[in-house]
Formats: structure tokens, C-alpha cells, sequence
């Protein structure tokens, strides 16, 4: 276990650093209360959303080096609850890497993203010596630097569609307006015919699997706007669609099914006319991908 020596306290950098060493004369350091140097930073996430508990990678930029090593803290907040994690830069530096777990409260529909806002809270310049086993972290003197940045929106799903371990693409599709607005999912193998019945289940959401064995090919899915009363739909419906591939990605896209739409009354010689096509995937063996239409 690294044996590291912070007289600076990394979980307040703003307010200063407490010491592990008591007989270290920096424990008292005092910081001036209004900032001398502001610097904006940029905060760049991996994507755009992740799993409650799910790691989620980033880097962060700043426009030029600082005159000494540098920690910077990144928080991941919500309305209740507070993430944080540091990222150091050395001397010079102007990007460095980090992880966090922007954890979220639970609850609410499983498909249905919950937000938190990802930034920089704050920087403490340093002077760090040693490595590896034994390493020190002395702060500046009167270093009073003051950094923040933009928030990034992330949304945290309560889950999301489990990486297959036969080598079968999963197909997602989730909706506003449930379950007033009732989604159907169909899956079609250009030339061949639909790849199993359409999913119906007149849930919150409806998903469709492309097996491993299936034929190569493109694959269109399209959905239908289930609705015995009205043959139009009379507002948008907003969509995401999830899906995960063997090869561990997992991705959505969220598009609009325009007011307008055609609807589908069970009518089976009308399920044609009334699909309307949502996405694209061109399977190769077990490579497969994905586009929105």
C-alpha cells in the first residue's frame, strides 16, 4: 500500500489541507479569503451517461500550466447527494485524466434518466516529491487559486440492457407518455422476414434481441403507435433507444416521434403502413452497428 505522506487534505481543497505529520509546521497555513488567480477549466466526460454505481471516465483541460504541481477536485452533484475525485496535473500540465461515480438517489422508472451536473470545484497548487511508495504533498504558500468550469449534464439510469454473453445484440426502446402512448418494437432482416414476433408487451418499455446464429445482413427496426381511438397521434413522443453488443458497448441515442404519426389499431393488415422505422443495424458475424434513422 503507498505510504503518502498528504499534509494537504484532499477532500477540502477551497478551505486548505489538513496534516497527517502533527509535528509539521504547515498545519496551520491560513489562505487569503478573496481569490488572486481564477482559472476556468473544461471538463470532457467519456459519455453522456452511465449506470448508478457506474465508473465514468473524463479528462480535464485548462488553458495553460500551473507554476507548480496542481490537484484539482471534480464533484458530481445532484439535488441530494455529492460525489467528488482528484486529478492531479504536474508541473506545466494542462489536461489530466480521473474517474468518478456520479452516484445518484434511486428509485424512479428503470429507464428513465435522473441528472447530475459534472464540474470542477476547485484547485490546490502543490509541490509533490517522491514516488511510488513513498511520496510527500507540501502545499504553496498563500496559494489562494481559485477554478471552475461549465457543468456537463449526465444521466444516470436506474439500468441499462445487460451485455449479452452469447454474442446477441439487445435492442431497447423506452417513451414519454407511457402508458398512454404504447409502443410496439419490431425487428425486420432485410429480405428475410421479421427475426421473432414484435414485442408487445404494453410495458413501460419493449425490447428485441438479434441471436448470434441469425443470417448476416441489415436489420431495420421500426415501432408502432398503438391506439384504438385516435389514427394520428396528437403529440410528440420522445424515445431512447438502448443497445448493448458482445463487445461490451453499450450506447442510446433519443429521438421524436413527430404529433402526426400514424397510429395502429391491431388491424393486422394495417401493421405495415403504420411502422414507422427507428433504427439500422448491420450485423458481421458478431460485429454489429448501429445507426438512428
Amino acid at each position: 500500500m503507498k505510504n503518502y505522506k498528504y499534509i494537504l487534505s484532499l477532500s477540502i481543497i477551497l478551505a486548505g489541507f489538513t496534516s497527517c505529520d502533527e509535528d509539521n509546521e504547515l498545519n496551520n497555513v491560513v489562505l487569503p479569503e478573496a481569490p488572486s488567480v481564477s482559472v476556468t477549466a473544461t471538463v470532457t466526460p467519456s459519455a453522456t451517461f452511465t449506470s448508478i454505481g457506474g465508473d465514468l471516465d473524463f479528462d480535464i483541460t485548462v488553458p495553460q500550466g500551473f507554476s507548480s504541481d496542481a490537484i484539482i477536485q471534480v464533484d458530481s452533484k445532484s439535488a441530494s447527494v455529492l460525489s467528488s475525485t482528484q486529478v492531479r496535473l504536474l508541473d506545466g500540465e494542462t489536461t489530466g485524466s480521473g474517474t468518478i461515480t456520479p452516484l445518484n438517489i434511486g428509485g424512479g422508472v428503470a429507464y428513465e434518466p435522473q441528472k447530475v451536473a459534472l464540474t470542477a470545484a476547485g484547485v490546490r497548487l502543490v509541490n509533490i516529491e517522491g514516488e511510488d511508495d513513498e511520496e510527500t504533498i507540501t502545499p504553496v504558500d498563500n496559494d489562494n487559486t481559485a477554478l471552475s468550469s461549465e457543468p456537463v449534464i449526465i444521466d444516470i439510469y436506474n439500468r441499462l440492457p445487460a451485455v449479452s454473453a452469447d454474442g446477441n445484440a439487445v435492442i431497447l426502446i423506452d417513451w414519454n407518455g407511457a402508458p398512454a402512448n404504447d409502443l410496439d418494437l419490431r425487428g425486420t432482416l432485410t429480405g428475410l422476414g421479421d427475426i421473432d414476433p414484435p414485442s408487445q408487451t404494453g410495458s413501460r418499455y419493449e425490447t428485441l434481441s438479434i441471436a448470434s446464429n441469425f443470417p448476416d445482413g441489415e436489420f431495420i427496426f421500426s415501432v408502432q403507435i398503438f391506439n384504438t381511438t385516435e389514427t394520428q397521434t396528437t403529440e410528440d413522443i420522445e424515445y431512447t433507444l438502448f443497445y448493448s453488443l458482445p463487445d461490451g458497448t453499450v450506447n442510446l441515442f433519443t429521438a421524436t416521434l413527430p404529433a402526426g404519426s400514424e397510429t395502429w389499431d391491431g388491424t393486422p393488415g394495417d401493421y405495415d403502413s403504420a411502422s414507422i422505422s427507428v433504427a439500422r443495424v448491420i450485423k458481421d458475424g458478431t460485429t454489429y452497428t448501429v445507426t438512428s434513422l
